[in-house]
């Protein structure tokens, strides 16, 4: 039994208490794992308590157990709409959290044996783990961009980035420490009295190399109690068949761009409205556009995969066209996106299908190019296009 009104004790919470030291056979069932009675409430559980429950929860642990990712947090990158473990680096789980992580584990295992969806906003490389599949710096990257930037300049080959012996004291203010991803507030000495040893020319590569395996096994712990619980309601074994990404899918179900909600959240540039041609082969070509490629296109304009709920809509979708000059022909051109501003900039193209041809180009192929997410001043001409920023228990 389930009561919405405990303040300062979540559905999550009651949850865990009621469920969590139960035989895991007890969950193993292909339609509901648990009944569901909520206080004061007259709904019967017919499947719909329990799939609102699986929902619930996904909202709690994101309150609970998770925070945004530095890229949220500092507004730059890909998969601003991730979160991340809560957990500082410098510290090991205690044995609360530890059960909690395993609880976490048993309801992702709950929804693949009832083929429910449950919204986990988390990044790739937690679906990695869960899979088996090793991780490497294109995983840090997709969470800490800024981060990821840093490690690169301080490799071996700083050289080629602009960083020398004579210039770095003066551009590098490291000491051997780093930030934990789940913790902004806490950091971790890589070495003994780190906080006090600044990183220097020779010392760059050391630093690069212990940062990098901190920042790949920071939430190593954390992964392990969720693959434990898990293991405890599906065969760890059947993982293996999966992709992460296919996993992910699994588990959340594919992102799904409601186009009209966007579009009644869209703003224009001068001289442009909804009736111009080329915004209505816009919202054409967007409408026309498969599941993953609308994920794609979300990525491309403001690094989420999600749209957020009507409530949280708190910046409008801004379409600017971009007219044709003398330099080079309209149709060869790219569109671009101003990730911080949720901004596409439009060529005014001569047709609906060279529309859906440049702009499918865009979002597949132009997306990473500019990886480091530096800020670039380009004209959209030619192959080019940049980002701006770059068993049932009745509960």
């Amino acid at each position: 039994m389930l009561d919405r009104r405990a303040e300062g004790n979540s559905l999550l919470n009651q949850a865990f208490k009621l469920l969590h030291f139960v035989d895991p056979n007890r969950l193993k069932h292909k339609n509901r794992a648990w009944d569901v009675k909520l206080v004061a409430e007259g709904a019967a559980d017919q499947g719909g308590p329990f799939v609102e429950s699986l929902t619930t929860f996904a909202v709690d642990i994101q309150n609970e157990l998770l925070v945004p990712c530095p890229n949220q947090r500092e507004g730059v990158g890909y998969n601003q709409d991730k979160f991340v473990p809560k957990r500082a680096a410098n510290r090991p789980l205690n044995d609360e959290e530890r059960e909690r992580w395993r609880f976490v584990g048993k309801l992702i295992g709950v929804a693949i044996r009832t083929h429910q969806t449950i919204d986990l906003r988390l990044p790739g490389f937690f679906w990695k783990a869960l899979v088996g599949q090793s991780l490497d710096v294109s995983d840090i990257a997709q969470i800490d961009n800024t981060f990821a930037q840093l490690l690169g300049s301080l490799s071996s080959d700083s050289d080629a980035k602009g960083l020398n012996q004579s210039n770095f004291e003066l551009l590098v203010f490291e000491y051997f420490t780093v930030r934990s991803a789940g913790d902004p507030n806490s950091t971790l000495e890589l070495v003994t009295n780190g906080k006090a040893r600044r990183v220097t020319w020779p010392s760059r590569g050391e630093w690069a190399q212990l940062a990098e395996q901190v920042r790949l096994h920071e939430f190593d712990d954390v992964l392990n109690m969720v693959r434990l619980g898990l293991g405890e309601i599906v065969s760890i074994a059947q993982l293996s068949i999966w992709s992460w990404m296919e996993l992910e899918r699994l588990v959340c179900g594919v992102a799904f761009l409601d186009v009209a909600h966007l579009r009644a959240r869209t703003r224009y540039g001068e001289g442009v409205t909804e009736t111009t041609p080329i915004i209505r082969d816009f919202w054409t070509a967007l409408s026309s556009f498969s599941q993953e490629q609308q994920e794609l296109f979300l990525k491309f304009v403001c690094g989420r995969s999600r749209l957020p709920a009507s409530g949280e809509f708190d910046m409008p979708f801004v379409v600017e066209i971009l007219d044709a000059d003398i330099r080079t022909p309209i149709d060869t051109w790219l569109p671009t996106a101003r990730t911080c501003f949720f901004t596409l900039l439009l060529p005014r193209y001569s047709s609906l299908a060279v529309l859906q041809d440049r702009l499918v180009y865009a979002i597949t192929v132009c997306a990473d190019l500019d990886a480091d997410f530096n800020a670039r001043n380009q004209t959209p001409a030619g192959d080019a296009a940049f980002l701006e920023e770059s068993a049932s228990e009745q509960l």
